[in-house]
């Protein structure tokens, strides 16, 4: 009922004009709420994975091209990560067939030669710790 009147108050009196303010203003509102929701979702995202080594949160929309492209979620996060969002040396990170790199530092393992081999590959490629 107050949303009757205010729309009427509104709009002088005019029920049509009334009924298309109140229309607006509610799918005003639903735009707002889902740009949070969006927003929300993010930030949870950004959170779960994490930043890079410069301190900046991955960057999600790389993270969802490259995933597009078919490659590992997980595995493109932690390349995001450790190229500090360069794309490009994330793709060809990705590219070569040597993961072994990405297990060590998830399970905290060991790193053996093989390991030390690939680490100084993307120090070659100019990532710093």
């Amino acid at each position: 009922m107050s949303d009757a009147r205010l729309g009427l108050r509104a709009c002088k009196g005019d029920l049509n004009a009334a009924c298309l303010y109140l229309q607006r203003r509610d799918q005003v509102r639903e735009v707002r709420r889902k740009k949070e929701e969006e927003e929300e979702e993010r930030d949870h995202q950004r959170k779960k994975l994490g930043k890079t080594a410069s301190g900046q949160w991955v960057n999600l929309g790389y993270l969802n091209t490259i995933v597009e492209m078919g490659y590992d979620r997980s595995r493109a996060a932690e390349g995001l990560k450790q190229t500090n969002n360069d794309i490009n040396r994330t793709l060809e990170l990705l590219q070569t067939d040597d993961y072994d790199m990405f297990d060590a530092e998830v399970s905290g393992g060991q790193y053996n030669e093989e390991s030390l081999a690939q680490v100084r590959f993307i120090i070659m490629l100019g990532v710093s710790k």
